[in-house]
């Protein structure tokens, strides 16, 4: 295949993509795609489309760019003449006839600064690759800018075919004295819409004025031959196609300060490595506010409420349910194995933190910076360890090490409730840790800190895992990924993928656990690797220092509801929902945790582990102990809402619960039949049916 970005035998490079608005003269905004290199830095590349705008071709153009270390800009040229009625070159020909030339060049111009000004660029020169109609306007870039390293393939040098164009830019090959190098033209020899004596005279022309200039003209191509070969080995034109990208990437890392990936780096280049890593970390760590052009879904009425999905609330967004936790672990490879082989959940994908630490920072780590998404039925992950070395590296000076829950994720029922819920909350002044996508899982999803810095994801829509057990591939995930609120609406989830396949990117070749430990327990009639499953996360209770100030953040702020506060060793703890559970996320204050059976220097209380049924969970109880699991005692009164639980703990002292079913709390928020507590002594060998007592998400199955 032809990829001279990466080094033969490297790993192919992470890179991540984000939709933004490029703001352009008269007040408009320019759509457009940005694809950051795994570094997270690197020399900005502005790439110009054909007449047809952009295209699948030109993402996977963007994304090659990254790979080689570019942040690469792909924007829309038409954003303001609308998309095409049929994808044909006389519906194309037409639009570009009406289409503003001298302000699309504007356009272009504004994109070019919006690189050099972006936080991922470095350095002062900016490369630029244009198609067609686009290697036509990067040359015209050439004649206003004189810091760009211009790729132009099969530029038009003349005068456009047909009648006179209003608005149109005077032709190329009268324009050599104005133009700065340095430039590389690309044709082919057999290209009807190009005269081959404007080339000739062209690069002559240039050449006499000392230009850093080169031309190749590759024999029997004809126009477009980039885009219709796709750099596809089995098109005709694959060979040449594959020279000339060759030749871009030498050009670009001849004129740009492009990294190559793989490479061994000097002292002084490690030490600018860093810099970029920091300075990547900090852009993919700032909110970047929602802009006036996205559109708020949610209707507000004169009373001040919301109108969401038909439904009047007091806020633009309603929390559906606790999707998945994430944990810091400092034994994280023995936390991911106890998960995996004790608890039974599912490894989805495993993810290195080392990619955005210093090389200071990787020398300090007292093991792997890995990341494992774990799930326990079709969601992507319920649980995310980390390493908990690299996290504090990454997050160093914003939360407090004894905080090992890294995310509390709270699911909503729509995308256009994640962006109305940012809006909402920079109107409130809410501070927002970060937004956008990220590489494995999740779909869309904003961060929001709570008063003390543990952080609250709200997010919108899980990857789902199917019958084969794999993951999409990371070259899925990295055409999804993006740093920046979504620009609504978005297409559908099968769209996307079915986007992803047309890059050739093969969707079969994700990750997937093959190693399975036998399957020996007969559990209600099917076959699993131990005498229980866990069907449901949460609830999540964590100490606080100020119980006042963190409860307020999750009413006025989550919209969630308290259920009661109760007296735990003469401390009030405070449990509150966002459905009908009885609790979802409880706070308790810090001064209890001396006085609890706990790890004292973990500011997680405990974690739900929701099981099948009761059966289910005495099996589990004894099975834990048979594994070496240490059980602890804990006051019945942390677990109101809850008749049947137990307690234990994960190698890295976070405090599990194992219940099976949780107290519902009637609509008019009183608890029905007063508080449960669990019970105490010895368990019966089964309990009575009380589906008007309790309430929760239900899990059907399959169970393996």
């Amino acid at each position: 295949m032809c990829h001279p970005e990466i080094p033969e035998g490297a790993e192919i490079p992470i890179v991540t993509t984000e939709e933004v608005l490029v703001p352009v003269p008269g007040g408009d905004h320019m759509p457009a795609l940005v694809a950051l290199p795994e570094s997270g830095s690197g020399p900005g590349v502005l790439i110009i489309t054909d007449f047809f705008g952009r295209s699948a071709f030109y993402e996977l153009i963007a994304a090659r760019l990254a790979q080689a270390g570019c942040v690469a800009l792909l924007p829309e040229p038409f954003f303001r003449d609308g998309p095409l009625e049929e994808q044909t070159t006389d519906h194309a020909r037409a639009r570009m006839r009406q289409w503003n030339q001298q302000r699309a060049i504007e356009d272009f111009g504004a994109a070019v600064d919006f690189l050099a000004a972006h936080g991922a660029v470095t350095g002062d020169q900016i490369g630029t690759v244009g198609f067609c109609l686009g290697g036509t306007f990067v040359m015209h870039l050439a004649c206003e800018r004189d810091n760009l390293a211009t790729v132009a393939f099969y530029g038009s040098l003349g005068s456009p075919p047909g009648p006179p164009i209003p608005n149109v830019m005077p032709p190329l090959k009268t324009r050599t004295t104005e133009m700065h190098g340095p430039i590389i033209g690309l044709w082919g020899d057999q290209d009807e819409l190009i005269d081959m004596a404007d080339v000739t005279l062209f690069g002559d022309a240039l050449r006499a004025r000392g230009l850093d200039y080169d031309q190749v003209v590759y024999p029997g191509l004809g126009h477009g031959f980039m885009a219709y070969s796709g750099l596809d080995e089995a098109h005709p034109d694959y060979e040449l196609a594959c020279d000339a990208w060759t030749k871009t990437i030498a050009f670009l890392r001849a004129h740009l300060p492009l990294e190559v990936p793989g490479a061994e780096l000097a002292p002084e280049d490690v030490a600018e490595r860093d810099r970029q890593k920091l300075a990547a970390r900090q852009q993919r760590m700032t909110h970047p506010g929602i802009t006036d052009e996205t559109r708020q879904y949610a209707e507000q009425t004169d009373r001040g409420t919301y109108i969401v999905g038909g439904i009047e609330r007091d806020r633009p967004f309603r929390i559906q349910r606790l999707g998945h936790i994430g944990l810091n672990c400092r034994r994280i490879e023995e936390s991911a194995r106890f998960y995996r082989d004790v608890l039974g959940f599912t490894i989805s994908d495993v993810g290195d933190m080392s990619f955005s630490l210093t090389s200071d920072e990787l020398a300090q780590l007292d093991g792997p910076a890995s990341v494992y998404f774990m799930r326990h039925k079709a969601d992507h992950h319920a649980v995310v360890l980390q390493s908990r070395s690299a996290r504090e590296a990454v997050q160093k000076g914003r939360f407090s090490p004894e905080m090992t829950i890294n995310q509390m994720a709270w699911q909503l029922g729509s995308l256009c409730e994640v962006t109305d819920a940012i809006r909402w909350f920079e109107e409130k002044g809410q501070p927002i840790i970060r937004t956008g996508r990220d590489l494995h899982g999740a779909l869309y999803h904003s961060y929001l800190p709570d008063p003390e810095g543990t952080p609250n994801e709200i997010f919108y829509g899980m990857e789902q895992i199917g019958w084969n057990g794999k993951s999409l591939p990371e070259d899925a995930h990295r055409q999804l990924a993006s740093f920046a609120p979504p620009v609504l609406p978005r297409p559908a989830h099968f769209d996307e993928m079915a986007s992803i396949e047309s890059l050739g990117v093969d969707l079969t070749t994700g990750y997937r656990q093959e190693e399975q430990p036998p399957r020996e327990f007969d559990v209600s009639g099917v076959l699993l690797p131990r005498p229980f499953r866990v069907v449901g996360i949460g609830p999540m209770r964590y100490f606080v220092k100020d119980t006042d100030e963190t409860c307020r953040f999750y009413v006025e702020t989550l919209g969630f509801e308290v259920t009661e506060v109760v007296e735990i060793e003469g401390h009030p703890c405070t449990f509150l929902r966002c459905r009908d559970e009885h609790h979802s996320v409880a706070i308790f204050p810090l001064e209890l945790r001396e006085k609890l059976p706990v790890d004292q220097s973990l500011m997680c209380m405990s974690i739900g582990m929701r099981l099948a049924d009761y059966s289910q969970l005495c099996a589990a109880r004894d099975f834990l102990a048979d594994h070496g699991v240490k059980i602890v005692e804990l006051p019945p009164e942390v677990s109101p809402g809850v008749d049947y639980a137990f307690h234990a703990l994960d190698p890295d002292g976070h405090c599990l619960e194992f219940y099976f079913r949780m107290q519902r709390v009637d609509t008019d928020g009183q608890l029905h039949h007063g508080r449960l507590t669990p019970a105490t002594g010895e368990w019966p060998p089964f309990v009575p049916d009380q589906p008007e007592l309790f309430a929760g998400e239900v899990f059907l199955g399959p169970w393996g």
